[in-house]
């Protein structure tokens, strides 16, 4: 993230990219003093125009407006806003009209340029002025400007937690573990992080070797997110934690998200400290196709890896249901009765799926292939 910004620093347009959608996610803007000379921008609308996190840096990005100098003592940065003459309706000019209006509106803009009238022909009210080269001041806590948060000790485990200790950054290991994933993937499979704050945490972690980007050849032509060395090296660290918090999980009514390939993942993690001298564990490759998602899993050396999508050379099939596969870990079933009932199928080799399914579901005894 962006580094902490002194009194003889100049904010660029880069630093307040990073700073200013988390100041916004943070909810750190504070209301100011009118400017000397200035006053408060007279919007007064009663609608709430759903301002979007990062949209005004975007601006900054697209060169609508500029940073200027950043005050250490009274705490603010000055931003020159243009090319905001545009009224304001809804299309693309007028959206950083849209963004000042609303920031304007709670308080968090001052506006220190010549108050204009309106024709009242935007969607807005005429209230709402527009705006000609409008100077503004926007509040900011001068160490709120690190935005990256540290434990500063020169210990192992705190560096660690420096890189991997931020909300959502191992949930989105764990699914990069399964594979490559595109941004719109990992918004869909990690419910409430929202568009700012994943771009922000993908940044984080490519910044710290943590992942890669690669562009997918055609016809896919599109860009996915996978682990880099370092980053495939926190697989121990997160299967120790997955069956430390094994022993936390409420029973699977529960309304909190779910999905199959987490159960999955929980499953394999439990077989990472069984003994690997079986020949059975050797290496196995069995399709699972789990709630109507198809997933997979390797089994190399007593090691089990979860994985989306179809293996390319699998040994059996496995059809069964989430609720089946937790009810035969708590020993609620027997794996040879679900079979009978028809609640777990199997397609292929049949004793490679039944060994399957003892180290899943009873790798917590002492021999789960007996």
């Amino acid at each position: 993230m962006a580094a902490s910004v002194s009194g003889a620093q100049q904010p660029s347009c880069t630093r307040l990219w990073y700073v200013v959608p988390a100041l916004l996610h943070r909810r750190q803007l504070h209301r100011l003093q009118p400017a000397k000379g200035g006053k408060r921008t007279p919007y007064g609308g009663t609608r709430s125009l759903g301002l979007k996190r990062g949209t005004l840096v975007r601006h900054a990005r697209y060169g609508l407006c500029t940073v200027g100098g950043f005050d250490r003592k009274k705490r603010t940065i000055s931003l020159h806003a243009y090319r905001t003459n545009t009224r304001l309706t809804q299309n693309a000019k007028g959206e950083h009209c849209h963004v000042l209006t609303w920031m304007a509106w709670r308080g968090f803009l001052v506006s220190k340029g010549p108050k204009k009238k309106s024709s009242g022909k935007g969607v807005h009210s005429s209230r709402a002025p527009k705006l000609r080269n409008a100077s503004f001041l926007l509040s900011m806590n001068a160490r709120s400007c690190q935005m990256r948060r540290t434990y500063d000790q020169y210990c192992a485990l705190a560096k660690a937690l420096d890189v991997v200790g931020e909300r959502w950054t191992l949930l989105i290991v764990r699914e990069l573990f399964a594979g490559p994933q595109r941004f719109s993937d990992l918004l869909q499979t990690l419910p409430g992080i929202g568009n700012g704050l994943l771009a922000t945490r993908l940044r984080e972690m490519q910044a710290a070797g943590l992942i890669e980007i690669n562009e997918l050849p055609p016809p896919a032509a599109s860009r996915v997110y996978q682990l880099t060395k370092r980053g495939r090296q926190l697989d121990e660290a997160v299967t120790a934690l997955g069956r430390w918090g094994d022993a936390l999980l409420a029973s699977p009514d529960s309304e909190e998200h779910k999905h199959p390939l987490w159960l999955l993942q929980s499953l394999a993690a439990s077989t990472r400290h069984m003994p690997n001298s079986a020949p059975e564990l050797a290496r196995l490759d069995v399709d699972i196709l789990l709630d109507g998602q198809q997933l997979h899993l390797r089994i190399r050396s007593g090691r089990a890896m979860a994985g989306r999508g179809p293996h390319p050379h699998p040994q059996a099939a496995i059809t069964a249901t989430s609720e089946t596969l937790y009810a035969l870990k708590q020993e609620q079933m027997q794996i040879e009765e679900t079979i009978a009932d028809g609640r777990i199928e199997i397609r292929g080799d049949q004793e490679a799926a039944r060994c399957v399914l003892r180290v899943l579901t009873l790798a917590g005894t002492s021999d789960p292939l007996t």
